[in-house]
């Protein structure tokens, strides 16, 4: 029956290295047993495993031939894991804080970021209703002063009738009034058609910018 599989670093439990002698093995040996020894320890439930492997690793390394057989079957792996595990890359809490850190950095710098956003949204939602109130009250103008333009077309007209002619022109009927009427008529049709334009140029503006507004709202 083959002997079972060592699987642990001797010259480790031992703290020696594989070129210690027999006398440095010995030595390191009663030292550490007098500290690992369970009697010494008896609140330790690994103790007695520990000294046992203790004893293992004595027994096998003081030998000459066992020493041997250890060295050419079972240390070269041991080694080899030992390496390997050691190249691994290993998270240590140094770098999970670190790692955790850099989240938290991230997380507060996209609250920053969210509350910026939100107030921006919030300030051009405000200055959006502000130039549609605008907008709003131009056209309210511009129908207003178009109404009245009307009004004033149908005065005119009707100063300009054949009845309004009859009166004044062929009767002689208040000729001078009439003609200051018609003047003022027209004046405020000059006066109203200016202001419309006026009006009509504030409208265009105000409509592109409640148009500008909603475009960098998305809509």
């Amino acid at each position: 029956m083959a002997p079972p599989q060592i699987t642990d670093d001797y010259y480790e439990v031992l703290q020696v290295t594989q070129a210690a002698d027999e006398g440095l093995i010995k030595a390191n040996y009663r030292r550490l047993a007098k500290i690992q020894h369970p009697d010494k320890n008896p609140n330790d439930p690994t103790a007695k495993a520990r000294f046992q492997l203790l004893q293992a690793a004595y027994s096998t390394l003081i030998d000459l031939n066992t020493r041997r057989t250890y060295d050419t079957i079972s240390y070269p792996s041991i080694r080899a894991r030992k390496t390997l595990q050691t190249s691994q890359p290993t998270t240590t809490n140094t770098s999970l804080d670190a790692l955790l850190h850099q989240h938290t950095l991230r997380l507060r710098s996209l609250h920053l970021t969210l509350q910026t956003i939100n107030t921006r949204l919030t300030t051009l939602d405000t200055s959006l209703t502000l130039a549609k109130t605008l907008l709003s009250k131009t056209i309210h103008s511009l129908d207003t002063l178009n109404n009245q333009s009307l009004a004033d077309k149908a005065s005119l007209a009707a100063e300009n009738g054949w009845a309004r002619y009859i009166t004044t022109s062929l009767l002689g009927i208040g000729q001078d009034a009439a003609k200051q009427r018609r003047e003022a008529i027209q004046r405020r049709m000059d006066e109203r058609r200016t202001g419309m334009v006026v009006l009509e140029a504030r409208r265009r503006v105000q409509s592109e910018k409640v148009d500008e507004i909603r475009g960098r709202l998305g809509g």
